[in-house]
């Protein structure tokens, strides 16, 4: 990624194209990676889960693979993706892509209006049954939030 604290992670619904897509500041063209078509219903509450696994070494260059789920469930297919280290002055844009980007005309479409709820980052990989844990026990999900 850029030096200077520009690294960035964003990650956003694309309502024209109904899905999900993504974008670090590692990806020099500049273009956003999207996941396979995902309607998403609206006015519904929904669990979102993205994992980050690095490439291996020496293996398929650069590129890492990016796992989604929604609502407990894989979508059909990985984001492959360059790697990225985020350090900790990077920005993550959930929701929204990099402001920079979209304000530039990269990324274009409306963006939906929503709330975002409790959100965590965590540093070990969660699995399918992760997933499916909470999205399971709904908004409610006591995990580390409170």
């Amino acid at each position: 990624g850029g030096g200077g604290g520009h690294e960035f992670f964003s990650v956003w619904y694309d309502i024209p194209g109904q899905r999900f897509c993504v974008l670090s500041s590692s990806n020099s063209r500049g273009e956003p990676t999207c996941f396979p078509v995902s309607p998403l219903p609206a006015g519904v509450w929904h669990h979102i889960q993205l994992t980050y696994h690095a490439p291996k070494r020496g293996l398929l260059g650069r590129k890492a693979t990016i796992n989604l789920y929604i609502d407990g469930r894989p979508v059909e297919s990985d984001a492959r993706v360059e790697a990225f280290n985020l350090p900790p002055t990077a920005r993550v844009h959930i929701g929204v892509p990099n402001p920079v980007l979209a304000s530039s005309g990269i990324v274009r479409g409306s963006m939906p209006t929503w709330d975002l709820g409790p959100t965590q980052l965590v540093s070990s990989v969660l699995s399918l049954r992760d997933a499916t844990a909470m999205y399971t026990a709904g908004p409610e999900f006591p995990g580390l939030f409170r």
